[in-house]
């Protein structure tokens, strides 16, 4: 049985000895990569998706807050060059679009709180 097994192998080519060479080379590092991927994407890279996710709806509102203060400011701007009603009528518009977005601003501030609040209180009744 071991001359089989010895003749078997003796009979490999150069071509199967590089080739199985080459594959239990690069094995570990394909290993490594995969690991370290799955390593990376689950405690770097979801909660970085996580966290943008979260501030995107903070600072969503405050963008749009800085839009209609800029609108209403030319809106104002172009009333006082023109003196045309359609420069007020944009005026209200833009300032209700303020008031909207100071409101959505008001909501995810409190949900914000509240969700601090009770990681707060979790983490002392630990």
């Amino acid at each position: 049985m071991s001359q089989r097994v010895i003749k078997f192998w003796q009979k490999r080519s150069l071509r199967f000895w590089l080739t199985s060479g080459l594959c239990i080379t690069v094995a570990p590092l394909l290993v490594f990569t995969l690991v370290s991927f799955t390593y990376i994407n689950s405690q770097i890279i979801a909660p970085l998706i996580t966290l943008s996710n979260e501030q995107s709806e903070i600072v969503q509102p405050i963008n749009e807050l800085q839009v209609a203060i800029l609108d209403v400011s030319n809106s104002i701007t172009k009333f006082t060059i023109d003196g045309q009603l359609s420069h007020q009528e944009e005026f209200t518009r833009e300032a209700q679009q303020i008031d909207a977005a100071f409101a959505q601003l008001a909501t995810i501030h409190n949900v914000g709180h509240q969700q601090l609040l009770s990681d707060l209180n979790q983490a002392k009744a630990q």
